[in-house]
């Protein structure tokens, strides 16, 4: 037989195979170092020192945009970061975010003692806006299972330009929807081919970035050059075709694709 022994208490074997064995730890009622060690058929092995450490606490959470006093939110798509503000957070082997119980489930990391963050994950409902239940799963800790409700809102939305676009030099300007809507500006990165258009300005109905000092060129492996936004893997085309013009008055095509996570 095999078993994991902590101070003379065996514990439950999860897994084990010729090179791995895995157990799950009990519940103290303090911190501190403890005795471990493996018993193979009465035979105890390798005498380690376990610690516990403090159990993680959370203070608040936001995202989309929000204060610390209001709901956090979240868009259809997913990908919204979601900064979670606490103590001991770095204690926790495999924190999650979970909505609606355990239905929508993404995993979390830390990125010091006292803050964490988690990437929504893509949930759709029938109505919007929707009110969702939200909490973490913190290995054996329960207290944060139900941190009460969470918005989810539609995608912000995108207007086509009409015809081509014609930009020498300045600001450019996208018309939409619900634009700010659970999306804070931070999370918002513009690139025009391989070149970035500087984000300042976002509301309900424009967003509005700085253009490169010379016209960008094309995206990779001979794709049109891309705009990219941190909500959605959906490309959207904004600027159509260029052939009536010289092509160094003009924009690239741009399309709407993810930022990517530092």
């Amino acid at each position: 037989s095999f078993n994991f022994q902590l101070d003379d208490a065996h514990k439950d074997v999860l897994l084990r195979n010729e090179n791995l064995a895995v157990c799950k730890t009990p519940s103290q009622n303090e911190t501190g170092d403890m005795k471990f060690q493996m018993d193979f058929d009465s035979r105890k092995k390798g005498e380690l020192n376990f610690t516990y450490l403090e159990d993680p606490v959370i203070s608040y959470v936001f995202s989309g945009g929000s204060q610390q006093d209001e709901r956090p939110r979240t868009i259809a798509s997913g990908g919204i970061r979601i900064h979670v503000m606490g103590e001991h957070l770095q204690s926790v082997y495999k924190p999650s975010i979970c909505f609606n119980g355990t239905t929508f489930c993404e995993e979390c990391q830390a990125e010091n003692e006292t803050s964490m963050r988690c990437l929504s994950p893509a949930m759709e409902e029938e109505f919007y806006p929707a009110v969702l239940t939200y909490g973490f799963q913190l290995d054996g800790v329960k207290t944060y299972s139900d941190m009460g409700s969470f918005l989810l809102l539609q995608d912000p939305i995108y207007y086509n330009f009409e015809g081509v676009k014609l930009h020498l030099r300045g600001y450019l300007t996208l018309d939409g929807h619900n634009l700010d809507l659970g999306v804070s500006l931070e999370e918002i990165e513009v690139w025009i081919g391989k070149e970035k258009c500087k984000v300042t300005s976002l509301s309900r109905t424009q967003l509005i970035c700085l253009l490169p000092d010379r016209q960008p060129r094309g995206g990779f492996n001979g794709n049109p050059p891309l705009l990219t936004g941190g909500w959605t893997s959906t490309r959207v085309p904004i600027l159509t075709s260029t052939q009536e013009y010289p092509s160094d008055l003009l924009l690239p095509p741009a399309v709407l694709e993810p930022r990517e996570e530092d």
